[in-house]
Protein backbone atom coordinates (compact mmCIF):
# COMPACT_ATOMS: atom_id res chain seq x y z
CA UNK A 1 0.00 0.00 0.00
CA UNK A 2 0.88 3.33 -0.95
CA UNK A 3 0.16 6.99 0.43
CA UNK A 4 -1.68 8.24 -2.54
CA UNK A 5 -0.89 12.02 -3.25
CA UNK A 6 -2.76 13.72 -6.07
CA UNK A 7 -0.22 16.69 -6.91
CA UNK A 8 -1.56 19.44 -5.23
CA UNK A 9 1.77 20.56 -4.05
CA UNK A 10 -0.94 21.90 -0.68
CA UNK A 11 1.52 20.76 1.84
CA UNK A 12 5.43 21.60 -0.34
CA UNK A 13 5.39 25.40 1.11
CA UNK A 14 7.02 26.85 4.07
CA UNK A 15 3.45 27.23 5.94
CA UNK A 16 3.40 23.76 6.62
CA UNK A 17 6.86 23.56 8.10
CA UNK A 18 6.03 26.85 10.26
CA UNK A 19 5.04 24.62 13.48
CA UNK A 20 8.96 22.95 13.57
CA UNK A 21 11.57 25.24 15.21
CA UNK A 22 13.32 26.51 11.77
CA UNK A 23 16.83 24.90 12.87
CA UNK A 24 15.09 21.22 12.83
CA UNK A 25 14.16 21.59 9.43
CA UNK A 26 16.29 18.89 7.79
CA UNK A 27 19.08 21.00 5.10
CA UNK A 28 17.35 19.22 1.79
CA UNK A 29 13.99 21.39 2.76
CA UNK A 30 14.31 24.84 1.47
CA UNK A 31 11.80 27.29 0.14
CA UNK A 32 11.69 29.84 -2.72
CA UNK A 33 10.82 33.49 -1.72
CA UNK A 34 7.58 32.59 -2.61
CA UNK A 35 7.30 29.72 -0.01
CA UNK A 36 7.58 27.27 -1.94
CA UNK A 37 10.04 24.28 -1.59
CA UNK A 38 13.11 24.37 -3.97
CA UNK A 39 12.66 21.24 -5.20
CA UNK A 40 8.35 21.49 -6.50
CA UNK A 41 8.72 21.62 -10.13
CA UNK A 42 6.81 24.26 -12.04
CA UNK A 43 4.46 20.28 -13.22
CA UNK A 44 4.11 20.08 -8.86
CA UNK A 45 6.22 17.36 -8.56
CA UNK A 46 9.37 16.68 -6.73
CA UNK A 47 12.58 16.62 -8.04
CA UNK A 48 14.01 14.89 -5.11
CA UNK A 49 11.53 12.33 -4.45
CA UNK A 50 13.14 9.08 -4.70
CA UNK A 51 14.95 10.84 -2.14
CA UNK A 52 13.28 13.18 -0.73
CA UNK A 53 13.52 14.51 2.81
CA UNK A 54 11.96 12.39 5.73
CA UNK A 55 9.36 14.77 6.98
CA UNK A 56 8.26 14.70 2.94
CA UNK A 57 7.35 11.06 3.29
CA UNK A 58 4.49 9.55 4.66
CA UNK A 59 5.51 5.93 4.03
CA UNK A 60 8.47 6.62 6.10
CA UNK A 61 7.15 8.54 8.69
CA UNK A 62 5.03 5.28 9.46
CA UNK A 63 8.32 3.07 9.53
CA UNK A 64 10.52 4.95 11.17
CA UNK A 65 7.93 6.75 14.00
CA UNK A 66 11.09 7.27 16.33
CA UNK A 67 12.68 10.08 14.20
CA UNK A 68 9.04 12.45 14.76
CA UNK A 69 10.47 12.87 18.32
CA UNK A 70 13.08 15.87 16.82
CA UNK A 71 10.58 17.74 15.50
CA UNK A 72 8.80 19.57 18.42
CA UNK A 73 5.70 19.05 19.70
CA UNK A 74 4.14 18.66 16.01
CA UNK A 75 6.37 15.64 15.22
CA UNK A 76 5.78 14.22 19.46
CA UNK A 77 1.93 14.35 18.11
CA UNK A 78 2.56 12.16 15.08
CA UNK A 79 5.19 9.52 16.78
CA UNK A 80 2.26 9.08 19.58
CA UNK A 81 -0.36 8.57 16.48
CA UNK A 82 1.36 6.20 14.53
CA UNK A 83 2.90 4.36 17.80
CA UNK A 84 -0.88 4.42 18.94
CA UNK A 85 -2.45 2.73 15.87
CA UNK A 86 0.19 0.27 14.82
CA UNK A 87 -0.57 -0.71 18.60
CA UNK A 88 -4.07 -0.89 18.54
CA UNK A 89 -4.89 -1.52 14.56
CA UNK A 90 -2.26 -4.58 13.55
CA UNK A 91 -2.33 -5.15 10.12
CA UNK A 92 -4.58 -2.37 9.12
CA UNK A 93 -2.12 0.43 10.84
CA UNK A 94 -0.27 1.48 7.38
CA UNK A 95 -3.73 1.51 5.91
CA UNK A 96 -5.18 4.09 8.89
CA UNK A 97 -2.17 6.02 9.12
CA UNK A 98 -2.44 6.80 5.06
CA UNK A 99 -6.37 7.23 5.23
CA UNK A 100 -5.76 10.00 8.48
CA UNK A 101 -3.00 11.80 6.41
CA UNK A 102 -5.00 11.27 3.39
CA UNK A 103 -7.73 13.37 5.31
CA UNK A 104 -5.40 15.50 6.83
CA UNK A 105 -4.60 16.21 2.87
CA UNK A 106 -7.99 17.17 2.35
CA UNK A 107 -8.46 19.58 4.59
CA UNK A 108 -5.00 21.22 3.33
CA UNK A 109 -6.47 21.21 0.36
CA UNK A 110 -9.93 22.74 1.14
CA UNK A 111 -8.79 26.10 3.23
CA UNK A 112 -6.11 26.75 0.45
CA UNK A 113 -8.68 26.53 -1.91
CA UNK A 114 -6.52 24.03 -4.47
CA UNK A 115 -9.79 22.28 -5.99
CA UNK A 116 -11.70 20.00 -5.55
CA UNK A 117 -9.88 17.67 -8.12
CA UNK A 118 -7.23 17.44 -5.54
CA UNK A 119 -9.22 15.92 -3.21
CA UNK A 120 -8.61 12.49 -2.12
CA UNK A 121 -11.76 10.63 -2.23
CA UNK A 122 -11.25 7.73 1.54
CA UNK A 123 -13.61 5.45 0.17
CA UNK A 124 -12.42 4.50 -3.11
CA UNK A 125 -8.65 4.90 -2.22
CA UNK A 126 -9.16 3.29 1.49
CA UNK A 127 -11.97 0.63 0.53
CA UNK A 128 -13.51 -1.55 3.24
CA UNK A 129 -13.66 -0.91 7.46
CA UNK A 130 -11.02 -0.47 9.53
CA UNK A 131 -11.01 -3.37 11.97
Amino acid sequence: MNFHCTKCAGCCTKENFAAIPSERIPDPIRFRENGNCVHLTTEKLCAVYDSRPYLCNIGEMFERPDLLKGYGKPGNVLFSYITAIKRDKGEDAKKEWFKFTSGQCNELIQIKSLGDEFLIDLNKQYKGEQK
